[in-house]
Protein backbone atom coordinates (compact mmCIF):
# COMPACT_ATOMS: atom_id res chain seq x y z
CA UNK A 1 0.00 0.00 0.00
CA UNK A 2 2.72 2.20 1.30
CA UNK A 3 4.51 1.74 -2.78
CA UNK A 4 1.44 2.71 -4.04
CA UNK A 5 1.22 5.74 -2.48
CA UNK A 6 4.68 6.96 -2.49
CA UNK A 7 6.04 5.33 -6.06
CA UNK A 8 5.20 8.45 -8.24
CA UNK A 9 7.20 11.23 -5.71
CA UNK A 10 10.00 8.13 -5.92
CA UNK A 11 9.98 8.23 -9.29
CA UNK A 12 9.76 12.05 -9.70
CA UNK A 13 12.99 12.46 -11.60
CA UNK A 14 11.99 9.95 -14.62
CA UNK A 15 8.70 12.22 -14.89
CA UNK A 16 10.65 15.40 -14.66
CA UNK A 17 12.63 14.04 -17.83
CA UNK A 18 9.81 13.31 -19.53
CA UNK A 19 7.41 16.28 -18.86
CA UNK A 20 10.12 18.00 -20.09
CA UNK A 21 11.51 16.53 -22.84
CA UNK A 22 9.34 13.69 -24.18
CA UNK A 23 6.09 16.15 -23.90
CA UNK A 24 7.97 19.29 -24.75
CA UNK A 25 6.79 21.00 -21.39
CA UNK A 26 10.37 22.45 -20.35
CA UNK A 27 12.27 22.04 -16.69
CA UNK A 28 9.78 25.03 -15.07
CA UNK A 29 6.68 23.37 -16.17
CA UNK A 30 8.10 20.06 -15.65
CA UNK A 31 8.63 21.15 -12.13
CA UNK A 32 4.90 22.24 -11.84
CA UNK A 33 3.57 19.23 -13.24
CA UNK A 34 5.31 17.09 -10.78
CA UNK A 35 4.78 19.68 -7.93
CA UNK A 36 0.79 19.43 -9.14
CA UNK A 37 0.84 15.73 -8.92
CA UNK A 38 2.11 16.22 -4.99
CA UNK A 39 0.10 19.07 -4.34
CA UNK A 40 -2.65 16.21 -5.22
CA UNK A 41 -1.37 13.75 -2.78
CA UNK A 42 -1.18 16.26 0.07
CA UNK A 43 -4.78 17.45 -0.44
CA UNK A 44 -6.05 13.66 -0.33
CA UNK A 45 -4.14 12.59 2.58
CA UNK A 46 -5.46 15.59 4.52
CA UNK A 47 -8.94 15.23 3.41
CA UNK A 48 -8.58 11.81 4.71
CA UNK A 49 -7.54 12.00 8.13
CA UNK A 50 -11.08 12.53 9.39
CA UNK A 51 -12.64 9.14 7.65
CA UNK A 52 -9.86 6.58 8.38
CA UNK A 53 -11.08 5.35 11.49
CA UNK A 54 -14.52 4.77 9.71
CA UNK A 55 -13.46 2.97 6.59
CA UNK A 56 -11.56 -0.25 5.27
CA UNK A 57 -8.09 1.02 5.00
CA UNK A 58 -7.71 -1.86 2.06
CA UNK A 59 -10.35 -0.97 -0.01
CA UNK A 60 -9.19 2.99 0.20
CA UNK A 61 -5.90 2.31 -1.05
CA UNK A 62 -6.73 0.01 -3.97
CA UNK A 63 -9.09 2.62 -4.94
CA UNK A 64 -6.00 5.15 -5.02
CA UNK A 65 -3.54 3.17 -6.49
CA UNK A 66 -6.02 1.83 -9.61
CA UNK A 67 -7.35 6.17 -9.79
CA UNK A 68 -3.07 6.66 -9.75
CA UNK A 69 -2.99 3.81 -12.47
CA UNK A 70 -5.88 4.78 -15.11
CA UNK A 71 -4.04 8.57 -14.88
CA UNK A 72 -0.83 7.38 -15.60
CA UNK A 73 -1.60 5.83 -18.24
CA UNK A 74 -4.04 8.69 -19.73
CA UNK A 75 -0.98 10.69 -19.51
CA UNK A 76 1.05 8.35 -21.99
CA UNK A 77 -1.43 9.66 -24.71
CA UNK A 78 -2.39 13.49 -23.58
CA UNK A 79 -1.06 16.36 -25.52
CA UNK A 80 -1.49 19.80 -23.96
CA UNK A 81 -0.44 21.12 -21.07
CA UNK A 82 -3.59 21.64 -19.05
CA UNK A 83 -4.94 18.26 -19.71
CA UNK A 84 -1.32 16.57 -18.35
CA UNK A 85 -2.07 19.14 -15.07
CA UNK A 86 -5.14 18.24 -14.51
CA UNK A 87 -4.28 14.29 -14.80
CA UNK A 88 -1.19 14.64 -12.62
CA UNK A 89 -3.77 16.02 -9.35
CA UNK A 90 -6.41 13.13 -9.94
CA UNK A 91 -3.09 11.14 -9.81
CA UNK A 92 -1.99 12.16 -7.10
CA UNK A 93 -5.12 12.35 -5.27
CA UNK A 94 -5.59 9.15 -5.99
CA UNK A 95 -1.97 8.03 -4.82
CA UNK A 96 -2.80 9.81 -1.69
CA UNK A 97 -5.55 7.47 -0.71
CA UNK A 98 -3.19 4.36 -0.84
CA UNK A 99 -0.45 6.93 1.16
CA UNK A 100 -3.04 7.91 3.96
CA UNK A 101 -4.25 4.23 4.08
CA UNK A 102 -0.85 2.74 4.73
CA UNK A 103 0.48 5.48 7.14
CA UNK A 104 -2.13 5.24 9.56
CA UNK A 105 -1.75 1.38 9.24
CA UNK A 106 1.46 1.04 10.27
CA UNK A 107 1.35 3.72 12.97
CA UNK A 108 -0.48 0.96 14.89
CA UNK A 109 3.03 -1.32 15.31
CA UNK A 110 4.37 -1.96 18.63
CA UNK A 111 7.77 -1.65 17.10
CA UNK A 112 7.27 1.80 14.49
CA UNK A 113 11.65 2.24 13.28
CA UNK A 114 11.22 -1.63 12.55
CA UNK A 115 7.70 -1.01 10.43
CA UNK A 116 8.54 1.86 9.06
CA UNK A 117 12.05 0.85 8.00
CA UNK A 118 10.84 -2.74 6.28
CA UNK A 119 8.25 -0.40 4.31
CA UNK A 120 11.24 2.18 3.11
CA UNK A 121 13.17 -0.91 1.81
CA UNK A 122 10.19 -2.01 0.53
CA UNK A 123 9.34 1.03 -1.84
CA UNK A 124 12.73 1.58 -2.27
CA UNK A 125 13.91 -1.17 -4.14
CA UNK A 126 11.15 -0.98 -6.56
CA UNK A 127 11.78 2.83 -6.64
CA UNK A 128 15.39 1.53 -7.79
CA UNK A 129 13.76 -0.95 -10.55
CA UNK A 130 11.68 1.15 -12.32
CA UNK A 131 14.42 4.15 -12.62
CA UNK A 132 17.09 1.79 -14.07
CA UNK A 133 14.23 0.72 -16.54
CA UNK A 134 12.83 4.27 -17.22
CA UNK A 135 15.08 4.26 -20.49
CA UNK A 136 14.34 1.04 -21.54
CA UNK A 137 10.82 2.00 -21.30
CA UNK A 138 10.93 5.05 -23.12
CA UNK A 139 12.81 3.05 -26.15
CA UNK A 140 9.92 0.31 -26.00
CA UNK A 141 7.64 3.16 -26.53
CA UNK A 142 8.10 6.68 -26.82
CA UNK A 143 6.27 8.82 -24.44
CA UNK A 144 3.88 6.70 -23.28
CA UNK A 145 6.08 4.07 -22.14
CA UNK A 146 7.35 5.28 -18.55
CA UNK A 147 3.63 6.03 -18.13
CA UNK A 148 2.30 2.72 -18.73
CA UNK A 149 4.79 1.48 -17.10
CA UNK A 150 4.12 2.90 -13.21
CA UNK A 151 0.62 2.36 -14.04
CA UNK A 152 1.35 -1.73 -13.86
CA UNK A 153 3.26 -1.12 -11.05
CA UNK A 154 0.62 0.50 -9.26
CA UNK A 155 -1.74 -2.07 -10.54
CA UNK A 156 0.43 -4.45 -9.40
CA UNK A 157 0.26 -3.04 -5.69
CA UNK A 158 -3.23 -3.90 -5.93
CA UNK A 159 -2.55 -7.80 -5.76
CA UNK A 160 -0.80 -7.01 -2.41
CA UNK A 161 -3.38 -4.65 -0.83
CA UNK A 162 -5.56 -6.78 -1.25
CA UNK A 163 -4.30 -10.03 0.75
CA UNK A 164 -3.92 -7.47 3.75
CA UNK A 165 -5.86 -7.68 7.32
CA UNK A 166 -8.56 -5.12 8.02
CA UNK A 167 -6.69 -2.54 11.10
CA UNK A 168 -10.56 -2.14 12.57
CA UNK A 169 -10.63 -5.89 13.21
CA UNK A 170 -7.53 -5.94 15.45
CA UNK A 171 -8.30 -6.72 19.01
CA UNK A 172 -8.84 -3.83 21.51
CA UNK A 173 -5.02 -1.73 20.39
CA UNK A 174 -7.02 -1.06 17.08
CA UNK A 175 -10.28 -0.17 18.76
CA UNK A 176 -8.96 1.91 21.48
CA UNK A 177 -6.66 3.96 18.72
CA UNK A 178 -9.73 4.44 16.15
CA UNK A 179 -11.61 6.16 18.79
CA UNK A 180 -8.82 7.89 20.18
CA UNK A 181 -8.73 9.10 16.64
CA UNK A 182 -12.10 10.67 17.06
CA UNK A 183 -11.25 11.81 20.51
CA UNK A 184 -8.00 13.03 20.97
CA UNK A 185 -6.53 12.25 24.22
CA UNK A 186 -6.36 14.99 26.36
CA UNK A 187 -3.04 15.99 28.68
CA UNK A 188 -2.43 18.58 31.49
CA UNK A 189 -1.84 21.96 29.72
CA UNK A 190 1.92 21.62 30.71
CA UNK A 191 1.95 18.40 28.75
CA UNK A 192 0.16 19.74 25.96
CA UNK A 193 2.24 22.96 25.33
CA UNK A 194 5.44 20.96 25.54
CA UNK A 195 3.89 18.53 22.79
CA UNK A 196 2.74 20.78 20.41
CA UNK A 197 5.94 22.60 20.73
CA UNK A 198 7.72 19.33 19.81
CA UNK A 199 5.08 18.85 17.19
CA UNK A 200 5.59 22.46 15.33
CA UNK A 201 9.53 21.85 15.58
CA UNK A 202 9.20 18.46 14.35
CA UNK A 203 6.54 19.47 11.32
CA UNK A 204 9.20 22.61 10.55
CA UNK A 205 11.99 20.18 10.54
CA UNK A 206 10.71 17.82 8.09
CA UNK A 207 9.45 19.83 5.43
CA UNK A 208 12.80 21.90 5.11
CA UNK A 209 14.69 17.90 5.10
CA UNK A 210 12.29 16.89 2.30
CA UNK A 211 12.54 20.52 0.58
CA UNK A 212 16.12 19.78 0.25
CA UNK A 213 16.25 16.53 -0.89
CA UNK A 214 13.39 17.04 -3.30
CA UNK A 215 14.64 19.76 -4.98
CA UNK A 216 18.19 17.74 -5.83
CA UNK A 217 16.26 14.30 -6.55
CA UNK A 218 13.62 15.75 -9.01
CA UNK A 219 16.55 16.99 -11.50
CA UNK A 220 18.71 14.16 -10.41
CA UNK A 221 18.84 13.09 -13.91
CA UNK A 222 19.34 16.50 -15.20
CA UNK A 223 22.36 17.14 -13.37
CA UNK A 224 24.15 13.87 -14.03
CA UNK A 225 23.89 14.40 -18.05
CA UNK A 226 25.13 17.87 -17.07
CA UNK A 227 28.27 15.88 -15.21
CA UNK A 228 29.03 14.00 -18.32
CA UNK A 229 26.70 11.24 -17.96
CA UNK A 230 24.35 9.34 -20.92
CA UNK A 231 20.34 9.93 -20.00
CA UNK A 232 20.79 5.78 -20.02
CA UNK A 233 23.29 5.65 -17.70
CA UNK A 234 22.49 8.08 -15.39
CA UNK A 235 18.39 6.41 -14.94
CA UNK A 236 20.51 2.98 -14.28
CA UNK A 237 23.19 4.89 -12.15
CA UNK A 238 20.07 6.46 -10.01
CA UNK A 239 18.24 3.22 -9.44
CA UNK A 240 21.58 1.48 -8.57
CA UNK A 241 22.40 4.44 -6.12
CA UNK A 242 19.22 4.22 -4.51
CA UNK A 243 19.89 0.84 -3.60
CA UNK A 244 22.59 1.79 -1.03
CA UNK A 245 20.25 3.75 0.88
CA UNK A 246 19.18 0.32 2.31
CA UNK A 247 22.40 0.29 4.36
CA UNK A 248 20.71 3.35 5.66
CA UNK A 249 17.24 1.98 6.28
CA UNK A 250 19.50 -0.89 7.58
CA UNK A 251 21.21 1.73 10.66
CA UNK A 252 17.70 2.63 11.49
CA UNK A 253 16.32 -1.14 11.89
CA UNK A 254 19.15 -2.01 14.27
CA UNK A 255 20.07 1.22 16.38
CA UNK A 256 16.92 3.35 15.46
CA UNK A 257 15.27 2.16 18.90
CA UNK A 258 18.17 4.04 20.47
CA UNK A 259 16.86 7.08 23.38
CA UNK A 260 18.90 9.67 21.81
CA UNK A 261 17.93 9.73 17.98
CA UNK A 262 19.60 12.84 17.52
CA UNK A 263 23.01 10.63 17.58
CA UNK A 264 21.64 9.09 13.96
CA UNK A 265 19.91 12.25 13.19
CA UNK A 266 23.11 14.49 13.17
CA UNK A 267 24.84 12.59 10.73
CA UNK A 268 22.55 11.64 8.64
CA UNK A 269 21.16 15.17 8.29
CA UNK A 270 24.90 16.73 7.88
CA UNK A 271 25.55 13.14 5.46
CA UNK A 272 22.76 14.60 3.35
CA UNK A 273 23.24 18.05 3.21
CA UNK A 274 26.69 17.34 2.20
CA UNK A 275 25.42 14.76 -0.30
CA UNK A 276 22.99 16.99 -1.83
CA UNK A 277 25.95 20.31 -2.07
CA UNK A 278 28.48 17.49 -3.94
CA UNK A 279 25.39 16.59 -6.89
CA UNK A 280 24.76 20.42 -7.24
CA UNK A 281 28.21 21.40 -8.05
CA UNK A 282 29.39 18.37 -9.50
CA UNK A 283 30.63 18.90 -13.26
CA UNK A 284 32.26 15.06 -13.54
CA UNK A 285 30.74 11.71 -12.80
CA UNK A 286 32.62 11.28 -9.61
CA UNK A 287 31.65 13.83 -7.30
CA UNK A 288 27.92 13.60 -8.74
CA UNK A 289 28.19 9.36 -7.44
CA UNK A 290 29.76 10.53 -4.37
CA UNK A 291 26.97 12.88 -3.13
CA UNK A 292 24.22 10.59 -4.78
CA UNK A 293 25.61 7.56 -2.53
CA UNK A 294 25.73 10.06 0.35
CA UNK A 295 22.50 11.34 -0.20
CA UNK A 296 20.57 7.88 -0.49
CA UNK A 297 22.32 6.10 2.63
CA UNK A 298 21.31 9.51 4.70
CA UNK A 299 18.04 10.18 3.47
CA UNK A 300 16.47 6.68 3.93
CA UNK A 301 17.94 6.66 7.29
CA UNK A 302 16.12 9.53 7.91
CA UNK A 303 12.73 8.64 6.83
CA UNK A 304 11.94 5.57 8.96
CA UNK A 305 13.56 6.95 11.82
CA UNK A 306 11.38 10.48 11.77
CA UNK A 307 8.13 8.56 10.52
CA UNK A 308 8.67 6.36 13.98
CA UNK A 309 9.24 9.56 15.84
CA UNK A 310 5.90 10.97 14.74
CA UNK A 311 4.52 7.37 15.90
CA UNK A 312 6.21 8.03 19.16
CA UNK A 313 4.65 11.33 19.62
CA UNK A 314 1.71 10.17 18.26
CA UNK A 315 -1.32 10.08 21.00
CA UNK A 316 -4.11 9.97 18.49
CA UNK A 317 -3.00 6.46 17.00
CA UNK A 318 -2.23 7.68 13.47
CA UNK A 319 -3.53 11.03 13.04
CA UNK A 320 -0.02 12.68 14.10
CA UNK A 321 1.87 10.22 11.69
CA UNK A 322 -0.79 10.82 9.03
CA UNK A 323 -0.49 14.39 9.16
CA UNK A 324 3.09 14.82 9.85
CA UNK A 325 2.92 12.62 5.84
CA UNK A 326 1.26 15.40 4.67
CA UNK A 327 3.73 18.26 5.49
CA UNK A 328 6.52 16.16 3.70
CA UNK A 329 3.96 15.98 0.39
CA UNK A 330 3.25 19.08 0.84
CA UNK A 331 7.04 20.23 1.18
CA UNK A 332 8.43 17.54 -1.61
CA UNK A 333 5.26 18.90 -3.41
CA UNK A 334 6.32 21.99 -3.87
CA UNK A 335 10.13 21.74 -4.41
CA UNK A 336 10.02 20.43 -7.87
CA UNK A 337 8.70 23.82 -9.01
CA UNK A 338 10.94 26.05 -6.75
CA UNK A 339 13.99 24.08 -8.26
CA UNK A 340 13.07 24.47 -11.30
CA UNK A 341 12.49 28.52 -10.51
CA UNK A 342 15.93 28.37 -9.24
CA UNK A 343 17.88 26.61 -11.75
CA UNK A 344 15.81 28.22 -14.42
CA UNK A 345 17.87 31.16 -15.38
CA UNK A 346 21.16 29.51 -17.15
CA UNK A 347 20.25 25.72 -15.76
CA UNK A 348 22.81 26.31 -12.81
CA UNK A 349 22.77 23.33 -10.72
CA UNK A 350 25.05 24.88 -7.90
CA UNK A 351 23.16 27.29 -6.44
CA UNK A 352 20.40 24.15 -5.86
CA UNK A 353 23.35 22.52 -4.13
CA UNK A 354 23.77 25.47 -2.10
CA UNK A 355 20.04 26.05 -1.17
CA UNK A 356 19.76 22.25 -0.22
CA UNK A 357 23.00 22.11 1.83
CA UNK A 358 21.75 24.85 4.06
CA UNK A 359 18.18 24.13 4.43
CA UNK A 360 19.78 20.96 5.95
CA UNK A 361 21.74 22.27 8.13
CA UNK A 362 18.61 24.71 9.68
CA UNK A 363 16.67 21.66 9.84
CA UNK A 364 18.89 19.02 12.29
CA UNK A 365 18.48 21.50 15.22
CA UNK A 366 14.43 21.76 15.21
CA UNK A 367 14.49 17.70 16.06
CA UNK A 368 15.54 18.03 19.32
CA UNK A 369 12.63 19.32 21.36
CA UNK A 370 10.75 16.28 19.22
CA UNK A 371 13.02 14.04 20.27
CA UNK A 372 13.25 14.92 23.73
CA UNK A 373 9.54 15.23 24.35
CA UNK A 374 9.27 11.37 22.77
CA UNK A 375 11.96 10.53 25.46
CA UNK A 376 9.75 12.05 28.17
CA UNK A 377 6.45 10.29 26.57
CA UNK A 378 8.47 7.17 26.73
CA UNK A 379 9.05 7.39 30.33
CA UNK A 380 5.37 8.76 31.51
CA UNK A 381 4.00 5.54 29.35
CA UNK A 382 2.20 3.54 32.32
CA UNK A 383 3.79 -0.50 31.55
CA UNK A 384 1.61 -2.65 29.57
Amino acid sequence: MMVAGVLTANLSPLLAVSFAEELDFGIERAGVLVSAGQGGVALSVLAMVPLLPRLDRRIVGAVGACVAAVCLALTGFAGTFAVVLGLQIVMGMGAGLSFASANSSLAYSRLPERAFSIVTITWMVVGSALLALGPTLHDIWPQAGVYLGIAAAELLCVVFISRLPDVRSLPRVAEAADAAMSRPERADGRLSRGRLAAAVSFVGAIALIFVANAIIWTYAQSIGVHAGLSAQSTGTLLGLCQLTGVVGTGITLYFGATDNKMRIIVPAGIALGVGGLLVGISGTPAPYIAGLIAMFVAFYCLVPLLLALAAELDTNAGRFVVLASAVTLIAGGSAPALGGWIVAPGYDWTRLGVVSFVLLIAAVPLLLPPVRAARRAATLKPSE
